[in-house]
Parts: C-alpha cells; sequence; structure tokens
C-alpha cells in the first residue's frame, strides 16, 4: 500500500482529533477539566485554521489568476482545520497551566 501527500493532507484531521483526544484524556488524569471550555477552544482554533487556509487559497488564487485556485481548498482546508485543532488544544493546555500557576499563588 503507497501513501501519498494528498491523501495525507485529506485524512489530516482525523490525526489532529487523535492527538487533541490524547492530550485531552492526559489532561483529565491530572486534574479536573471542563469539557465545554476545550471544546470551544478546539472548535475555534479548528475554525481559524479553515480560515486562515481559505486566505491563502484566495491569496495564491489572486497571485496567479488561476481559475482553479479554489481546488486547493479540498486540500489545504482539511490541513487548516488540523493546524488550527492542535493550536487551539495547545492555547487551552496554556491557559490551563497558567490558571493552576496563578491559583497556587
Amino acid at each position: 500500500m503507497t501513501v501519498d501527500l494528498m491523501s495525507e493532507l485529506i485524512w489530516s484531521p482525523v490525526y489532529a482529533v487523535v492527538i487533541c483526544l490524547a492530550l485531552l484524556a492526559y489532561e483529565k488524569r491530572r486534574r479536573r477539566i471542563d469539557l465545554l471550555t476545550y471544546l470551544s477552544y478546539l472548535v475555534v482554533g479548528g475554525l481559524f485554521g479553515l480560515l486562515a487556509a481559505f486566505a491563502i487559497v484566495v491569496l495564491l488564487t489572486v497571485i496567479h489568476s488561476s481559475p482553479q485556485g479554489p481546488l486547493l481548498l479540498v486540500f489545504y482546508g482539511p490541513s487548516g482545520l488540523a493546524v488550527g485543532m492542535v493550536l487551539g488544544t495547545i492555547r487551552w493546555m496554556v491557559k490551563l497551566r497558567s490558571a493552576t500557576y496563578n491559583q497556587g499563588r
């Protein structure tokens, strides 16, 4: 079975969800957390990643004046969503750790 880059780009949100769930399980074992807050960071991060991918595709379409440029969203959309979800999870972890650190003072 061969693995090509295009299929990896399309399946990247699935990998990101696995990573985010692993980080959630790790933090859940360490302390009590609010699941709704985590999900909001995850969704907002994913939407920002998707928006960034959309902006990059529009910019590349305008620069190259290619009528087929929006087809790049098929590949860059899922990867932007995946990166946004991971960054949203990291933002949540940083906020959680800073809140724990400030609470200890």
